[in-house]
């Protein structure tokens, strides 16, 4: 129950647009995870609605393009994911692990990945709030 709690201290010390954009994120998320669709959610670049899928990457992941800026993306595109090797689990392990206040090398080992990388996902998780 402490993770909860961190996570609602830290979603309170946002201000209303923050918190505001955090949600739409959220919800983003968690539809694109459920339906595997992104198509619900907005431009990663303009946040233009007007998206359609566009093939599959590399690594099989649906692609979108943007009718209005003509770019295309993921559903990781913008997200602490983007361009990560590693899977989400071993990300939501780390950050399992940050919230419970372990050290950089604590969590690196618990997670089984090197400490300047857990060093790296920690500033980029703290920018991304």
């Amino acid at each position: 129950m402490t993770e909860l709690n961190t996570l609602f201290q830290l979603f309170n010390n946002l201000s209303e647009s923050e918190k505001k954009a955090f949600l739409r994120k959220v919800k983003c998320e968690n539809s694109t995870t459920q339906s595997k669709s992104r198509t619900t959610c907005n431009c990663a670049y303009c946040k233009s609605k007007h998206i359609v899928k566009f093939g599959k990457s590399d690594k099989g992941e649906q692609r979108y393009l943007c009718k209005d800026c003509n770019k295309t993306f993921t559903a990781k595109t913008n997200t602490i994911l983007y361009k990560s090797p590693y899977s989400e689990k071993v990300w939501r392990k780390y950050i399992n692990c940050m919230m419970q206040g372990m050290s950089i090398r604590k969590s690196a080992k618990e997670c089984g990945i090197n400490a300047d990388t857990a060093f790296k996902w920690r500033h980029k998780i703290l920018d991304s709030l």
